[in-house]
């Protein structure tokens, strides 16, 4: 986390850079610069207490995958009469994590929203446009100059893959069971 606060942090030497700038563009610069240091403090706060939201609820989503994938896989092992009860438990427990999960999403979203203007910011104020995309990265982007392997909801999906399965089991079953009644 510290790294991933490190690259929000760099928006404002990005913003503070008077590189190859003429006299004229330095003034202007010079006299916009503590209006888009307050816009860029709060968008920096505004993304970091997002991505802490988020990386808070990932773990109860990790969580939330784990039940369900062991549920699904347990349902696809038991007899019929089981699994309308394993069905009911992954509803119950679906229900019970849905407001982790709308949290954890909206907060992936606005962390997403505030990465974004803050580069737009960092962008308006590049008058010489010396950045290029590659150049301006913040928080969890992923770039060639962080060690952070993979970050957000990709993270969070480690599950997924037996989720996955134990679904197109449940699917196979129900379409062999709908092809043995006609």
């Amino acid at each position: 986390m510290k790294e991933v606060y490190a690259n929000g942090w760099r928006s404002f030497k990005l913003i503070m850079d008077f590189q190859d700038y003429t006299n004229k563009e330095r003034i202007l610069k010079g006299i916009l610069l503590p209006f888009v240091f307050i816009i860029n403090a709060f968008l920096f706060i505004f993304t970091a207490m997002f991505y802490l939201i988020e990386r808070l609820f990932a773990n109860i989503f990790r969580i939330f995958i784990k039940l369900q994938s062991s549920l699904f896989q347990k349902r696809m092992l038991v007899s019929d009469g089981k699994k309308k009860l394993m069905t009911f438990l992954s509803v119950v427990i679906f229900i019970l994590f849905l407001p982790f999960i709308l949290i954890y999403y909206a907060s992936m979203g606005l962390k997403t929203l505030g990465k974004i203007l803050m580069k737009k910011l960092v962008f308006k104020m590049d008058f010489t446009r010396h950045y290029t995309v590659t150049d301006v990265y913040v928080f969890d982007d992923a770039n060639v100059h962080t060690t952070h392997k993979v970050s957000g909801m990709m993270k969070d999906l480690n599950q997924s893959q037996a989720l996955g399965q134990a679904l197109e089991s449940i699917m196979n079953e129900q379409n062999t069971q709908k092809n043995r009644r006609r």
